[in-house]
């Protein structure tokens, strides 16, 4: 499928359109730059650009053009929304005249959100690749200054009387909205780009503006460019379309995962400036690359005294593809059972975590199958590898079979405290009551039935002069699936124990501490990899300073489980 088949859409308002404003003889005069975001980067990518922003355009406007154009748009093309601007600005010559009086959004917050999700909805179902933007930011204090030009002092007055004498409400205001798309993106599992951030970031973002304080420059169109094309970065396979063989070109994704620290922040100030936002009962933070939308594809030579095949593994992380015999080192804090291993000499590789199709994005499917290395008269080996995914690193190449779970490093630095895990998932067990474990040269097989695992840790550590590791268990939250199911179990929660879970009437002996049947490990700060040692338990008020997630589609031991058996997660989230 090839880039030049493709367009890009963009939905908007003045923002993705392009508008830059000037002043003319001391008239403000707007026009469409020559070289808007949306041109630079269909340009840089080699697509056919199909800009329908508006000026002025709200978010329900923007719906009707949406529908118009929905016939047009095919499962390979590209689009972009950009909305907000408009939909929060205020009415201020009304405000002016009327100063005591109630005065909303051109687009209140419930309809913007609830036309949002409607527009998501109706694009999903054409199969394209969506990605939200968040607003750029303002300069209010250039801002109040457009739009109360030519207003006497009588009406300026009013106005600073409505916003309590703070202009900087106006802004707050805007990234009250900003936080809506933010949790609509994170609600339909949409990919977000934050064109918000790098002008943030800057010392002083005023130059990028135009003299309203609204409308980015040709400076800040470009920089919104880079930021759109840093996201949609590829080469041949242009929006990572997994298919039996996909190659995914580098993708230096840096969009938002739910609520980033500088959107937490104005909210804070939201709250204390304006007291105006409700407060929800859970809020719902994504994990990263929980949506499995990302992958990396690796490409293995192995061994050619084995065949010197080239197998495909995959990784969750930011999109790539590695044609290398390497260790494995990507922005993640996803690690899986697809691993490099190089033993006795011999490069090979398995693969039991697969990107598979859901609807109109991907979820994560692991299964149970055996893995084989034949050299006649050298060497035999055939294993049992169940797909497993979970919080950490494998330490590659891996060289050898015995003790694996000491071979990865277990556990991200954590600090909050969520109150459960939310994910979807679906199982197939079409071989239950057998148990097979298979390792290396020996194979048996019991009666018995295995179980999905879902596995949440929270944990305190601390390490002793001799490089020990040890650690009080604060959170728990373990789950097992035994039984298959005929469709998705979307938004399954499984809560947080936190202190002694032995005392929770939902204890199961499971979520005991250790030693289990595959301990965890760690890397000390003299680099050494030892056994993390779970001596107590915590309680709600012990500091959490690492996580554990596993999921894995076996409850046994390493190599042993249910071959044929099958557990595809998908969209995994925090509950607050």
């Amino acid at each position: 499928m090839g880039m030049k088949s493709q367009k890009l859409f963009a939905f908007g308002d003045s923002i993705i359109k392009g508008i830059i404003s000037e002043y003319d003889n001391g008239r403000l005069k707007y026009k469409i730059s020559d070289n808007s975001a949306t041109d630079i980067c269909s340009h840089r990518l080699g697509l056919e650009s199909c800009n329908l922003g508006k000026f002025g355009c709200t978010i329900t406007a923007g719906e009707k053009i949406i529908d118009k154009h929905l016939e047009k748009i095919s499962a390979n093309d590209i689009v972009l929304l950009e909305f907000g601007g408009n939909d929060s600005d205020k009415m201020w010559a009304e405000i002016a005249d009327k100063p005591d009086h109630e005065h909303i959004a051109k687009t209140p917050l419930q309809t913007f959100v609830e036309t949002y999700h409607r527009i998501i909805q109706k694009l999903k179902a054409t199969g394209a690749t969506i990605y939200m933007l968040t607003m750029p930011p303002i300069d209010t204090k250039a801002y109040f200054q457009h739009f109360t030009k030519g207003m006497n002092d009588s009406q300026i007055t009013n106005i600073m009387k409505w916003l309590y004498g703070n202009i900087e409400v106006v802004g707050l205001w805007h990234e009250m909205y900003n936080q809506e798309i933010i949790k609509v993106a994170c609600a339909e599992n949409i990919e977000l780009i934050d064109i918000y951030k790098p002008f943030i970031k800057l010392r002083d973002y005023r130059s990028y503006f135009c003299n309203d304080g609204i409308h980015p420059n040709q400076k800040g169109q470009e920089m919104i460019a880079n930021t759109i094309c840093n996201d949609l970065s590829y080469s041949t396979d242009a929006i990572h379309r997994v298919s039996s063989a996909p190659s995914i070109s580098s993708n230096n994704k840096d969009a938002i995962h739910c609520v980033p620290a500088i959107i937490a922040m104005l909210c804070i100030a939201l709250l204390l400036i304006i007291n105006t936002l409700p407060l929800s009962a859970q809020t719902y933070k994504n994990v990263q690359y929980g949506n499995f939308e990302n992958w990396v594809v690796r490409d293995i030579e192995e061994s050619l005294i084995i065949g010197g095949d080239t197998k495909r593994i995959y990784a969750i992380g930011p999109r790539d593809t590695i044609r290398e015999n390497k260790a494995l080192n990507i922005k993640s804090i996803w690690a899986s059972s697809n691993t490099y291993a190089k033993v006795a000499g011999i490069s090979k590789t398995s693969n039991t975590v697969y990107p598979e199709r859901r609807g109109n994005g991907y979820c994560a499917k692991l299964t149970t199958e055996y893995a084989e290395c034949k050299v006649i008269g050298i060497i035999n080996i055939k294993v049992l590898v169940s797909g497993t995914i979970y919080w950490g690193k494998a330490h590659e190449p891996i060289d050898g079979t015995s003790n694996p779970y000491s071979r990865m490093r277990w556990g991200v630095p954590f600090t909050n405290k969520p109150k459960a895990v939310v994910l979807d998932y679906k199982s197939a067990m079409p071989n239950k009551g057998i148990i097979t474990t298979c390792k290396t040269l020996s194979s048996s097989s019991r009666p018995g039935n295995d179980e999905h695992e879902i596995l949440f840790i929270l944990q305190n550590r601390w390490e002793d002069e001799k490089g020990n590791v040890y650690a009080k268990r604060v959170g728990t939250a373990i789950y097992r699936i035994s039984s298959p199911t005929s469709d998705w179990v979307n938004g399954f929660r499984i809560p947080v124990i936190y202190g002694d879970a032995t005392k929770s009437p939902d204890y199961k002996p499971y979520m005991n501490l250790g030693p289990k049947k595959d301990n965890f490990y760690t890397i000390n700060s003299k680099g050494k990899n030892v056994e993390i040692q779970e001596i107590g338990w915590g309680d709600e008020n012990t500091p959490v300073t690492h996580a554990i997630m596993l999921i894995s589609v076996t409850s046994q031991e390493a190599f042993s489980g249910t071959i044929g058996n099958t557990l595809w997660v998908d969209n995994i989230k925090l509950e607050y």
